[in-house]
């Protein structure tokens, strides 16, 4: 495959306690008076980080005292006082610095940074959206065919409630996702992962679309579901079927338990106090089940 590397930035969040004195943090950000861009000039630092003496696509973030300031990038943002970012495109990159004052205003400042090599690049960005494929593409619709281990069809649903710490599939509560109630997000939708940008482009049963962006943190999963690789969040769209759990809550961030060329299942776990939540055996969740829309050979 060739290698095309995508403009959109995955943040990986790697948060950890701030080495600055506790007096110099309160000094900053609990005192009377507002801070300047000056002072997120002098404390402020986005790096890149070093290796084989070149520029690397990890970005090192640190507020150096300024508390829980937000880093802006191309497709999202985090919060906090350091973060590890990586970069999936050499050349420059800007990030946002904002600081809330006391008062309640903002101010921002922008900062460069270059990337001359690209490390640590995964495979699960191939797999999710083509990252390093001459389309630089995949999409995903429901999945209509269920195989048990032994390969042989078994009846399954797409969408429903199910075990995510041990099953790919729904078990139970199966709605039957694609009808018409959905206005074209059932039978026929399908959701484009582009890399480039981290677009996200949803087309109904009738042709119309709905765009937004995606995230997709290799990371960072939830720490009662230990199979989760990643977590999937979007931003200005939802999956198929809207997105919705059982209770009819709109769902922007999932886990992600399965993720092959052929298949993508994402979780949403049920942990409040009125759903059957066991915390290290039974793992109720709201399952969504893709399939990868292959080309006409």
């Amino acid at each position: 495959m060739k290698n095309i590397i995508g403009i959109f930035i995955v943040a990986i969040a790697f948060c950890f306690l701030s080495c600055e004195p506790i007096e110099k943090r309160q000094e900053l950000t609990m005192g009377r008076k507002n801070l300047t861009v000056a002072d997120i000039e002098k404390y402020v630092t986005i790096v890149e980080e070093m290796r084989d003496g070149l520029r690397s696509n990890w970005i090192l973030c640190n507020s150096g005292g300024l508390g829980n300031v937000q880093f802006s990038h191309s497709m999202g943002s985090v919060a906090g006082s350091k973060h590890r970012i990586q970069v999936l495109e050499e050349g420059d990159h800007v990030f946002t610095v904002t600081v809330m004052n006391p008062d309640g205003s903002t101010i921002s400042k922008d900062y460069t940074v270059n990337v001359q090599e690209l490390y640590d690049m995964a495979e699960e960005w191939t797999l999710l959206c083509g990252f390093d494929t001459e389309k630089g593409y995949v999409t995903w619709t429901w999945k209509e065919e269920f195989f048990n281990d032994e390969g042989d069809p078994i009846d399954g649903e797409p969408y429903g409630m199910g075990d995510a710490r041990n099953e790919d599939y729904p078990t139970w509560w199966c709605p039957a996702i694609p009808n018409a109630a959905l206005e074209g997000k059932g039978v026929g939708a399908t959701m484009t992962l582009f890399f480039k940008g981290a677009r996200m482009v949803k087309t109904r049963g009738d042709g119309t679309t709905e765009e937004g962006t995606f995230g997709f943190n290799l990371f960072e999963s939830n720490p009662y579901l230990s199979r989760a690789i990643a977590t999937f969040t979007t931003s200005g769209v939802t999956v198929l079927g809207d997105g919705k759990d059982r209770d009819g809550n709109v769902i922007n961030s999932f886990q992600v338990t399965r993720l092959t060329e052929d298949d993508w299942v994402l979780a949403k776990l049920e942990m409040a106090a009125d759903h059957n939540f066991d915390a290290e055996g039974w793992g109720q969740a709201n399952l969504w089940v893709f399939s990868a829309v292959k080309d006409e050979e």
